[in-house]
């Protein structure tokens, strides 16, 4: 992973655009796709963040195999699905875990970031209502209003 990968957009759409005698021109890139026939990429983290998920969910669906093999009391089968989970877990790639923990973090901290906007946006309502009120209760006071 590059630091690019962190810098740039979640997906992005990327094509060539060939003029009237056939010739490509110019690579253009954007965050929406620019027609239907452009390529969509997604940051390489995010490749490596799926390869991660993927093994995990291989690993916990044998983990869930091996329970219910236990449960029945088929005990070789609950070792054999208890061996593969175990397994799978080994097999991902510790780029691909720490990209998935990278891309949780961010997930966390955009959705904290967006519960503190809507908090203080909340507060300000309020705080301007409370301003409005004790003005109000100012002029009355002094006999203005």
């Amino acid at each position: 992973m590059t630091n690019n990968d962190t810098k740039a957009p979640e997906r992005i759409w990327a094509s060539y655009i060939r003029t009237q005698d056939g010739m490509w021109i110019g690579k253009h890139a954007a965050q929406d796709a620019p027609y239907k026939e452009a390529t969509g990429y997604i940051r390489h983290d995010l490749h490596l963040s799926l390869v991660a998920t993927a093994y995990k969910d291989a690993a916990k669906r044998h983990e869930v195999e091996a329970k219910f093999h236990a449960d029945i009391g088929n005990t070789d089968r609950h070792l054999i699905y208890k061996q593969i989970s175990k397994y799978t877990r080994t097999l991902t790639p510790d780029d691909a875990e720490a990209a998935l923990e990278k891309v949780k973090r961010e997930a966390e901290q955009r959705g904290y970031a967006n519960a503190m906007e809507a908090e203080r946006k909340l507060h300000e309502d309020r705080i301007e209502g409370l301003e409005k009120k004790l003005e109000k209760a100012v002029k009355a006071q002094r006999g203005d209003g």
